[in-house]
């Protein structure tokens, strides 16, 4: 994760280059990895919509972080900050939320942009990617932290 959100932004914006007559009128399907903070999916929103995309629906390869990582992932000063566990993991609260950043941080006159749906890996899809899922920890997802 980048150190601070405006160079975030900026980050999105060098991967995330739109060609705006490839999205016109065109509905795009965005897979990430996951939502740490929600900081990230609101300017992918906006860029996308800014740019002539009719909807935008966005597909998570995990499940809602809703618990600091204890083994290595840098996420323990930010536990409050944890987009999903606001809302313990609501899908429906987090797309509210994400909806609600969007139109304070773009207010746009002539159109409402807003991510069209929003879909997260559950808990046992990503275990039954594991041959032994008893060994891996999902504390991020869970909340438990095992002793490996």
């Amino acid at each position: 994760m980048e150190p601070a959100n405006d160079l975030r932004q900026q980050g999105i914006e060098l991967k995330l280059g739109t060609i705006p007559e490839y999205l016109h009128d065109k509905v795009v399907v965005v897979v990430d990895d996951s939502i740490v903070r929600g900081n990230v999916a609101p300017r992918i929103v906006y860029l996308l919509k800014h740019h002539g995309a009719r909807e935008v629906h966005m597909r998570v390869s995990s499940p809602p972080t809703i618990a600091p990582c204890a083994y290595g992932f840098d996420t323990w000063r930010i536990t409050e900050e944890l987009i999903a566990r606001r809302y313990k993991g609501y899908v429906p609260s987090i797309l509210a939320a994400i909806n609600n950043i969007i139109t304070k941080r773009y207010p746009q006159k002539e159109r409402t942009y807003k991510l069209d749906s929003l879909a997260f890996l559950s808990l046992p899809g990503l275990k039954s990617a594991y041959a032994s899922p008893h060994e891996m920890c999902f504390a991020c997802w869970n909340g438990e932290y095992p002793v490996l």
